[in-house]
């Protein structure tokens, strides 16, 4: 246990701590600070997050031959299924690889907050800081310039429009035509159901943890929209 929580400490939380203080040194502001940081651990993201979108946008692709399958072995689940991962073997298609970049950004979404609520002050500089980072001593709590990051309606608002562009990204990862779910159709069941309660736990986890967390998703997400408005685009335009 020791271990991991010093190797969270040691990958995570000291080198977000030190970039985030290091990027307020240029504008000197906190905003954005946050957003040259987001784009950054997106840039190093994006390979991964590029195999997955790319493997989202192939499994729209091949949507018709999965409704295909399920109405042909619509008696028959465990053929059924067979088929489908035969398909997405065929295809080289993983289902999987589409949540590998969200579940990688939860642990940094969490040392996000912890340099929010712990790391923002004197004796956490004294104690994470690199030795060519700059002790900045104190970090005023304002988000581009103006904004209080403490302000309770900021971090709703911005929670709602984290929440709006979730629900927005979630669709357009959706099949576009895809029939009604009936009550077997368990995959296209949950798929809907989860376009709308993820925006819903968006503005929970955004209000609970605080406006750097908010601002870090808000921006995440809407980096993974052009991401995935590119990749629609150039598969278009190879097929």
């Amino acid at each position: 246990m020791n271990f991991i929580i010093q190797s969270f400490y040691t990958f995570l939380y000291q080198p977000l701590l030190n970039g985030l203080v290091l990027l307020y040194f240029l504008p000197h502001d906190l905003g954005l600070a946050v957003f040259i940081l987001t784009l950054l651990v997106r840039l190093i993201l994006f390979p991964l997050s590029f195999k997955g979108l790319k493997s989202q946008q192939a499994i729209k692709t091949i949507e018709p031959k999965i409704r295909e399958i399920k109405q042909k072995y619509k008696d028959n689940i465990p053929k059924q299924n067979r088929a489908v991962m035969e398909l997405y073997k065929q295809e080289k298609v993983s289902p999987v690889s589409g949540c590998l970049p969200l579940l990688i950004q939860f642990p940094i979404i969490i040392a996000l907050y912890r340099v929010f609520y712990n790391g923002l002050n004197i004796e956490s500089f004294n104690r994470f800081l690199y030795s060519f980072v700059p002790n900045p001593g104190e970090i005023p709590l304002k988000i581009f310039w103006f904004f209080d990051a403490n302000s309770k309606i900021f971090i709703i608002v911005l929670a709602i429009l984290a929440a709006v562009l979730q629900f927005w990204q979630s669709k357009m990862t959706m099949p576009k035509g895809q029939k009604k779910s009936t009550g077997t159709d368990f995959a296209n069941t949950m798929q809907k159901q989860m376009l709308y309660i993820f925006p819903v736990i968006t503005i929970f986890i955004i209000y609970k943890t605080g406006v750097v967390v908010g601002a870090y998703w808000f921006f995440s997400v809407l980096f993974s929209l052009l991401e995935q408005t590119i990749i629609a685009k150039t598969t278009k335009q190879a097929t």
